[in-house]
């Protein structure tokens, strides 16, 4: 029987982030950084509008809530 060799860390494996270095950039790419950058956006707001309201909405009268 013979022993079998572990791969090469130089075969297949090795090209890929030089692969991935030439592909072109494409309107799909435009579209995700488009959509992460409004989501960032949006979080950005939320945090900021709860920051500033969260105060106010602690006190016991701010609300009306009877129960």
């Amino acid at each position: 029987m013979t022993a079998v060799s572990a791969p090469s860390p130089t075969a297949e494996g090795a090209d890929i982030p030089a692969r991935l270095d030439r592909l072109p950039w494409s309107r799909w790419h435009w579209r995700v950084v488009i959509a992460l950058g409004i989501a960032w956006v949006l979080d950005g707001l939320e945090v900021t509008l709860v920051g500033s309201i969260g105060g106010v909405l602690e006190r016991g009268d701010t609300l009306g809530l009877l129960a």
